[in-house]
């Protein structure tokens, strides 16, 4: 006898003992039923009043509570398609309760009465749902996937330190206090980065691991104080071999778990193309509608533009008004002069657009692809404001008039890699930062461009494009990755463009410039956020929902009651 709740027609007859949670409870004249619930699965218990004693003992079970029964297995008269053990059935012969369970706070069900936040506070309860614990389960085997295919490609899984020293720039890291060194913090890590680096100087030409990140920010459905991501990073490589790599990774991960086929390789964009196409550098391509440049209505039509405006469209497949479209900015929190031009029958019906009566659209507009424009009717929505704001605003009105329309198709995965990224971009303080880290390395033909350019020279900087590679998944950045840096003194450089003094790379990064004297291999790598690929893999809109123990939206623990104030601890 086992706890063995895989249970068939192969078992009939046979003497079994489970031990689980009562998940529902059904009284038919003299019979009770019990559906006993242990590691997602249920299996139907029998109780007949015949055998009095554990007749007595089934009427005082409630939901919930942990029983163990001993029984016969037994073909049920009514089969139970919805139900792996459906067939079968255990007619008890003992019956213990093991623990009794109080008035539960929320139904566990998949369809709960429970919110969110008392969901969170008993999460230990909500674990029993049988979607959730799909979900926690799906984990699993999703790095179980990664380990084996990883192991299989020779790479070592190595963990590297999560406190470890404050590092320059990036994202808030979270400050640790040291009881053995008064007065001095250790940080904990945003990410494996440098270590990896580090692994590659020291001659492990292939690493990886299912790491923990920590980022004190701003909570967002697809963001988390700590968060996992797949770290990887190869010596002796190249963004082709990396980008392969990921890819296979990605065809096994879909077609084990959802038993579907992607096809590879992946389409790839540069960063300018989908910018200018899509508004964004995390394109979502399930729909096929782009936004465009309409800046030769600033020769047609009298238009007060100056110079760094532009004009970009947007089309929509309903007709728009004034006050449609600013909902649509509310939604995406958006301020910008904007005009529209509603067609019907090929011919303008309405628009807040002077003189756009003197511009046969149409015409200019033949070549275009777009789907819109083969309906009968249509509105063009068009957004007048500095270029890139008016590109980034745009794309957000593409996507939310897409989703709007129902013109995503919500069944596919469409994966797209971002390629040639400026090395460096301008803050909001105008000081220049990294597009990605200051770890990553510019293309190859441009080193002599950069060993010239002057560390103030912004307009020039500005023209450098790294060798840094971003894979988004239906409008979602899933990883990201980049060739390094080998050459300590373009390191130098690098720090000393972002402002750093020499004062501060020394005591920030004297140990990495160092280790790179000792004779390092070029190398690159990627990490993939695993709470978001899982989301959406599982078509899960939060990734709180695939996090065993995740932060609410204001980043506290409901069920541990964290953070909490200094002083309020009782060993402090």
């Amino acid at each position: 006898m086992n706890n063995n709740f895989n249970l068939d027609e192969k078992a009939i007859e046979k003497k079994v003992k489970l031990t689980g949670w009562v998940a529902k409870i059904r009284k038919l004249g003299d019979l009770i039923f019990f559906d006993l619930r242990n590691s997602g699965k249920i299996v139907q218990i029998v109780i007949t009043s015949d055998k009095e004693k554990i007749y007595q003992i089934a009427k005082k079970i409630t939901k919930e509570d942990v029983i163990l029964v001993e029984g016969i297995v037994k073909k049920r008269k009514s089969i139970n398609q919805k139900l792996a053990t459906g067939v079968i059935e255990i007619i008890a012969s003992n019956l213990k309760i093991i623990s009794k369970a109080n008035q539960l706070p929320f139904i566990i069900a998949d369809q709960t009465d429970g919110l969110e936040p008392l969901r969170m506070r008993y999460r230990y309860l909500d674990f029993r749902r049988e979607n959730i614990y799909q979900i926690i389960k799906f984990r699993s085997d999703f790095n179980m996937i990664i380990r084996n295919y990883f192991n299989r490609l020779g790479f070592l899984e190595i963990e590297t330190p999560t406190i470890t020293k404050l590092t320059f720039g990036g994202a808030s890291e979270f400050k640790v206090l040291s009881k053995n060194h008064p007065g001095y913090q250790y940080g904990l890590a945003q990410s494996p980065q440098i270590y990896k680096q580090l692994l590659m100087y020291g001659g492990i030409e292939k690493y990886y691991q299912i790491a923990k990140c920590y980022r004190d920010e701003d909570l967002r459905k697809d963001r988390q104080l700590e968060f996992t991501q797949l770290d990887l990073e190869k010596a002796f490589t190249t963004k082709k071999e990396i980008k392969k790599i990921i890819e296979k990774l990605l065809v096994k991960l879909f077609n084990n778990l959802l038993k579907l086929d992607l096809k590879i390789p992946f389409q790839t964009l540069k960063y300018k193309q989908a910018i200018d196409n899509f508004g964004t550098d995390k394109p979502d391509l399930r729909y096929q509608g782009k936004i465009y440049n309409f800046n030769f209505l600033k020769e047609r039509l009298k238009f007060n533009l100056n110079q760094q405006e532009s004009l970009i469209a947007v089309f929509s497949p309903k007709l728009l008004n004034q006050s449609k479209i600013n909902d649509y900015l509310l939604k995406i929190k958006q301020k910008t002069d904007f005009y529209f031009i509603n067609f019907k029958n090929k011919k303008i019906l309405d628009t807040n657009l002077q003189d756009a009566i003197k511009v046969d659209f149409l015409k200019l507009l033949k070549n275009n692809q777009d789907l819109i424009l083969k309906k009968d009717q249509f509105s063009i929505l068009i957004i007048k404001n500095k270029a890139l704001i008016a590109k980034e605003i745009a794309g957000k009105l593409r996507v939310l008039i897409a989703k709007e329309n129902k013109l995503i198709n919500k069944e596919q995965f469409s994966f797209v890699w971002i390629e040639d990224f400026p090395l460096f971009y301008l803050l909001k303080d105008l000081k220049i930062g990294s597009m990605h880290n200051p770890f990553t390395i510019f293309k190859q033909n441009q080193l002599k461009k950069f060993l010239k350019i002057d560390i103030k020279s912004k307009k020039e900087l500005l023209k450098l494009n790294s060798e840094a590679y971003d894979i988004v998944l239906n409008g979602v950045e899933i990883g990201g990755g980049a060739m390094r840096i080998i050459d300590p003194k373009i390191q130098t450089k690098i720090f000393q463009i972002l402002d750093l003094n020499q004062q501060q790379i020394e005591n920030d990064f004297a140990f990495l410039l160092e280790a790179q004297t000792y004779g390092v291999p070029h190398h690159g790598g990627i990490a993939l956020g695993i709470d978001r690929l899982i989301a959406l893999m599982l078509k899960i809109d939060s990734i709180k929902e695939v996090i065993a123990f995740p932060k609410s939206s204001k980043g506290t623990d409901e069920m541990m009651g964290a953070p909490t104030k200094k002083g309020d601890i009782s060993n402090e």
